[in-house]
């Protein structure tokens, strides 16, 4: 067991990334790519006493290409985690991990969106959504995660996987 300030281990997420596509074009279809790096951050240990809130080790970029849409044509971005935070029988609930985003690069032709959220595995959570194509580069939406710290929580290396999909109709 660790003593003094810290409660809780290093806890890493990592981000999986599949393709979802809808109804297929009679001419061409809609192109849809994402790139999510890095593809796994970490929490490190703090005091929950002083750190409520800790932050992770580095930002995410989730950089979503779309080409061919039509100016009617949605698409998403949603994040599922697999379960809660687990570490050999103990548990955290995933809804301790929030995000925030912003657009940090790119372009879209209508619009798009870059959205915070809570993790959960029951539903999946948006993460970035839009209409049309986006300009040639992608749109890059900047997450940076936080996890709720407290003194409830076991000592261990907690992890879980995030699986990201994309999706147009």
């Amino acid at each position: 067991m660790i003593r003094g300030n810290t409660r809780r281990s290093t806890t890493p997420i990592l981000l999986a990334a599949c393709l979802v596509l809808g109804v297929a074009r009679p001419v061409s279809a809609i192109s849809l790519s994402v790139t999510i790096t890095p593809t796994s951050i970490q929490f490190p240990n703090s005091n929950p006493g002083t750190t409520p809130v800790v932050t992770a080790n580095s930002t995410v970029r989730v950089r979503v290409k779309v080409s061919y849409a039509y100016s009617w044509d949605s698409w998403s971005v949603r994040g599922l985690a697999g379960g809660d935070l687990v570490s050999v029988g103990n548990s955290i609930p995933i809804s301790t991990v929030t995000w925030t985003s912003s657009k940090t690069g790119g372009s879209c032709s209508y619009w798009c969106n870059c959205n915070a959220g809570t993790a959960s595995h029951s539903t999946p959570q948006m993460m970035v959504q839009g209409q049309g194509n986006t300009g040639f580069n992608g749109v890059d939406c900047t997450q940076t995660y936080r996890f709720a710290n407290s003194w409830n929580y076991k000592t261990g290396n907690y992890s879980q996987v995030m699986t990201i999909t994309v999706s147009a109709p």
